[in-house]
């Protein structure tokens, strides 16, 4: 057995014995176990390679976590009494990690080494302001910043040179793309449900761009730069 996932809304208040000191156990998904609260067993699973530990009314990191130096893809969000901590060094592995749905302020400390990061959810974290480090993620394909209370594209954003997809949706106070031309290898971008104004002429500079999705922002549908992305699909 290779995966383990919990039934939904269990009660179970620990890891389940039946998986204890199980070798071969790679994936292993806890999601929705609200009762769960001794994290011991995680210290016996030294080969797992991806956890989901979302929505299980956590306050804070377990600290078993620290063990886990083969795990590649951890899902923490829809845990909204977690606020700001330091992230486990020892993961140096990750690259998946979902954030979303906490209640962060800041990037978690600790976050910047994780130099194989492929993808980062950072989405309903309306209170993230700062976004220090970010720009340490070199091999950071797609990153999701919805409903963040953005007023702007994070300047470190445009330091992600590997970036292909982003999804900024659902910020209300966003009202441009500036120096959107700088993630030069994007392919995906979203931006419905925002407040933007206008689209911008350097849009037509991103040659791997292959969709947009740009729906519900009544100011932009009659944009003339919508002409010029003659090789991308526009999704209004």
């Amino acid at each position: 057995m290779n995966t383990f996932k919990v039934e939904p809304f269990s009660d179970i208040v620990k890891i389940p014995d039946e998986i204890l000191y199980n070798k071969s156990l790679l994936h292993l998904n806890l999601e929705d176990s609200f009762e769960l609260s001794d994290f011991e067993g995680l210290t016996t699973l030294s080969n797992l390679e991806s956890l989901n530990i979302c929505n299980c009314n956590l306050s804070s990191l377990p600290e078993e976590l620290s063990t886990l130096k083969r795990v590649k893809k951890i899902d923490i969000g829809l845990n909204p009494k977690i606020g700001d901590f330091n992230f486990p060094v020892e993961l140096k592995n990750i690259e998946e990690l979902s954030l979303t749905n906490l209640t962060l302020t800041k990037l978690p400390a600790g976050l910047d080494q994780l130099t194989h990061l492929k993808y980062l959810c950072l989405s309903n974290n309306p209170n993230l302001s700062d976004f220090s480090g970010i720009d340490q993620f070199k091999n950071l394909e797609v990153l999701e910043l919805m409903n963040c209370n953005l007023t702007e594209i994070p300047k470190e954003v445009f330091m992600l040179k590997s970036l292909r997809r982003l999804q900024i949706s659902y910020n209300e106070k966003l009202t441009d793309l500036k120096n959107i031309e700088q993630l030069s290898q994007l392919e995906f971008l979203a931006v419905f449900c925002c407040n933007l104004k206008s689209l911008p002429s350097e849009l037509t500079l991103l040659n791997s761009l292959k969709e947009l999705y740009i729906g519900e922002n009544n100011k932009i549908k009659k944009s003339k730069i919508l002409d010029d992305l003659i090789d991308v699909s526009v999704h209004l």
